[in-house]
């Protein structure tokens, strides 16, 4: 496992960590937690959190 941290969250970012959505190359790396929430977004038509919104209170 690795020490590094989510930017959204700035939880752990683990071993399974997500690709973010708000890039069209999903260069950014989220945590599981994250990914999840973006994909529910996505999924319900709401806009992504851009980055500069973060990081988000878990």
């Amino acid at each position: 496992m690795t020490d590094a941290r989510c930017p959204r969250c700035t939880g752990p970012l683990g071993e399974n960590a997500a690709s973010s959505r708000v890039t069209t190359d999903r260069s950014i790396r989220i945590c599981t937690f994250c990914g999840t929430d973006e994909a529910d977004r996505d999924v319900r038509g709401k806009a992504p959190i851009p980055p500069r919104d973060w990081p988000l209170p878990r």
